[in-house]
């Protein structure tokens, strides 16, 4: 009884300030699915949120990084001194699961692009830090639908679209547009067809004839064919706005769609078809021409 009763005095319980190592790994569990990360789960791949257009959903794999010709890229630093505007560089990035296309069909200048983006190229990110398509997602992307086994990369000098880009860049070079830009007699003839059309409209709320009818209608179909050009450059926005949206049309969904979607075609496996088929401006002159490419020599 002695040496029991020393034994258990011996012993003091915790006091208040002192949590006993029971409560206190208690409290450790309680808090540790939200303070405390294993290795482990970093390197459960996070879902990619879908992104849809045109009623495609995309998943990009990166939310700050983007994908061309195998390699990464940040352009966050470059957004602001990109010569087409920041937004249809992020669209390109979100609404594809890799940008090869997207940068591939907008730089006639291919060589000069390829130089200037590689002052953002950065290294490649670890598959766990890559976002992840959901089990059972269906896209044109590479390893999706279409028969699309490896990601795309860029294509050399010798291929028939690079051929045509470097002749382009010629010709712009010897017209004083190195740019793309619009020349001072395109510019006058806007002018002056944006002010026959509002003629033509006040005429024919006027008489509201056949004649001032048809007029107004090839004026605006005219007008539209300018839209057509001024989404393309983020300078003549505002004359896009004047172009499109006076007729009917919304500058902005055009800019969206036909930016990153028409200028696709050309390069199909990435375009919005859940079905591409393949695309003859990725094939070199000696194979399988097409009928332009002969027109082209």
């Amino acid at each position: 009884m002695c040496q029991a009763e020393t034994l258990q005095s011996s012993v003091e319980p915790p006091s208040a300030s002192q949590p006993s190592s029971s409560s206190n790994t208690t409290s450790q569990r309680k808090g540790s699915p939200t303070s405390v990360r294993s290795d482990a789960a970093d390197l459960i791949p996070e879902k990619a949120p879908a992104v849809w257009s045109s009623g495609v959903p995309f998943y990009p794999p990166s939310k700050q990084l983007w994908r061309i010709g195998g390699k990464w890229y940040d352009f966050e630093p470059f957004l602001k001194l990109h010569p087409g505007g920041s937004e249809v560089v992020k669209l390109a990035r979100d609404r594809f699961e890799d940008a090869t296309y997207a940068f591939e069909s907008h730089h006639h200048n291919y060589s000069r692009a390829r130089k200037v983006i590689s002052k953002y190229e950065v290294e490649t990110p670890a598959a766990h830090k890559l976002l992840q398509r959901p089990a059972g997602a269906v896209v044109p992307g590479a390893g999706g639908d279409g028969g699309i086994s490896k990601l795309p990369e860029l294509l050399d000098d010798t291929a028939f679209y690079s051929v045509v880009r470097q002749r382009l860049t010629q010709h712009l070079g010897k017209v004083r547009c190195p740019r793309g830009g619009p020349t001072y007699e395109c510019c006058v003839f806007f002018w002056a067809n944006f002010a026959a059309w509002c003629l033509s409209w006040l005429y024919m709320y006027t008489y509201g004839t056949v004649v001032s009818s048809l007029t107004f209608g090839a004026l605006s179909a005219l007008l539209g064919a300018f839209g057509h050009n001024w989404v393309h450059q983020p300078d003549y926005r505002i004359w896009a706005y004047l172009s499109l949206d006076t007729i009917g049309f919304s500058s902005t969904g055009w800019f969206r769609e036909h930016v990153l979607q028409h200028h696709m075609c050309v390069l199909r496996p990435l375009q919005h078809s859940s079905r591409p088929r393949p695309s003859s401006l990725l094939t070199s002159p000696p194979l399988h021409p097409q009928v332009h490419q002969h027109a082209l020599g």
